[in-house]
């Protein structure tokens, strides 16, 4: 790991717009120093969770959170205003399927809903969202998608109840990786409310999208950061 006991001013680009930070800092009324928040930029920029944010800064637990929130309303704006389009090219496969994401209930005990059903999709060798009509899409039997050739796809099924692939190779394999790895990042925050599963997926699929293959965002996020305070 990079060695975090640099000072972070020094280790920033130069050519990042600090002032873009304050304002947010005063958005929310915040009385943190700047020296502290941009810390907090890093930490979420190079996905460390909240604990380990804890363990090296005296930033307190519920500023971590509250400015952790913050950022998360800043990688769902930034992908909100990108929107790309999946199945441009007829020769890219589409894989869509559902995942329950939530807590467990032990013995069923407990009250209030505590799991979330979700959506995604994916373009085979892509990390794009949003279909072009005429797309070829695949997915397991769920009468839910029963329409999609009537809307305009070309849809293909795989029966998991008697195969992970069918004869003719039709898998969703590459999303319900990417579910996989949505949930490797919930079960790393030592877990989520059922409230703020779409919040912490907004975020997973702003990593997934711009970031390396460890997760860090963090050169883009100032960016964006910047971006979003022109616009309030």
């Amino acid at each position: 790991m990079e060695n975090l006991g640099t000072p972070l001013l020094d280790r920033a680009p130069k050519a990042i717009n600090w002032y873009a930070v304050v304002s947010s800092q005063e958005s929310i009324k915040s009385k943190l120093p700047l020296r502290k928040l941009m810390e907090l930029v890093y930490y979420f920029g190079i996905d460390l969770q909240i604990y380990e944010v804890e363990k090296l800064s005296d930033i307190s637990h519920v500023s971590v959170i509250e400015w952790f929130d913050q950022f998360r309303i800043v990688c769902k704006e930034s992908l909100t205003n990108d929107p790309v389009l999946l199945g441009s090219n007829s020769e890219h496969l589409i894989e869509i399927d559902e995942s329950l994401f939530g807590k467990k209930r032990k013995y069923h005990r407990g009250t209030g809903k505590q799991d979330t059903w979700v959506f995604g999709m994916v373009e085979k060798g892509s990390r794009k969202e949003n279909v072009a009509e005429g797309a070829h899409i695949n997915s397991d039997c769920w009468a839910a998608y029963n329409t999609l050739e009537k809307e305009g796809f070309v849809h293909k099924t795989v029966n998991h109840s008697k195969e992970f692939k069918a004869q003719d190779g039709t898998c969703t394999n590459e999303i319900e990786g990417i579910w996989g790895l949505a949930k490797l990042k919930i079960k790393s925050m030592k877990g989520v409310r059922h409230e703020r599963i779409g919040d912490i997926l907004n975020e997973f699929c702003y990593r997934y999208r711009y970031g390396f293959s460890n997760g860090d965002v963090f050169h883009k996020f100032l960016k964006d950061i910047a971006i979003f305070n022109e616009k309030k």
